[in-house]
């Protein structure tokens, strides 16, 4: 994100948060869920440092700290994203943690996306999670983009969760002021 850029954005419709670039280098989001009839609501900030940027590649380091009530959970990690505008590749590592104890081991990210029009674009992001199970978590969808506003629509495997259907629907809509 450039210095003064903002965006607002929402997913999976319980989940908004809203971002500011700081300096073309520093990107602070934080947010909160809205889930209804809950009485304890998730709380999280992740601030993002662009560290390297080269044209086709940048590299960066971040966080995403969240908590509910006493607990508090997240993710430490790095991440490159090589490419163009019409197609890259991300990879990370990182490394979960709760209540301050981290994970004895990182879990690998890769990611992509390749563009089909002017507005659109095949997205996936896909997680490598080292637990007794080796769980990967794996995500595919299309984003369609404007010059403000951004919608994914997507599917999400997840190992471990049974919905009855191998996969879970993702919807995000971003805003960019």
């Amino acid at each position: 994100m450039n210095s003064g850029e903002v965006y607002f954005s929402i997913y999976e419709i319980f989940f908004p948060s809203i971002g500011i670039g700081i300096g073309d280098f520093l990107t602070v989001t934080g947010g909160m869920s809205i889930i209804t009839g809950s009485p304890e609501q998730i709380l999280f900030v992740a601030p993002k440092l662009r560290v390297v940027k080269f044209e086709g590649f940048q590299l960066s380091t971040g966080m995403i700290y969240a908590g509910i009530l006493d607990e508090s959970f997240g993710i430490a990690y790095g991440v490159f994203t090589t490419g163009s505008s019409t197609a890259s590749f991300t990879g990370g590592l990182g490394y979960g943690f709760v209540n301050g104890d981290f994970a004895d081991n990182p879990f690998l990210m890769l990611g992509g996306d390749i563009n089909l029009s002017k507005s659109s674009k095949l997205i996936t992001e896909n997680w490598f999670i080292p637990n007794d199970d080796n769980t990967i978590v794996m995500s595919f969808g299309l984003r369609f983009y404007g010059k403000h506003l951004a919608a994914d629509f997507g599917l999400i495997k997840i190992p471990e969760l049974d919905f009855g259907f191998p996969f879970f629907p993702w919807v995000g809509f971003a805003y960019k002021f």
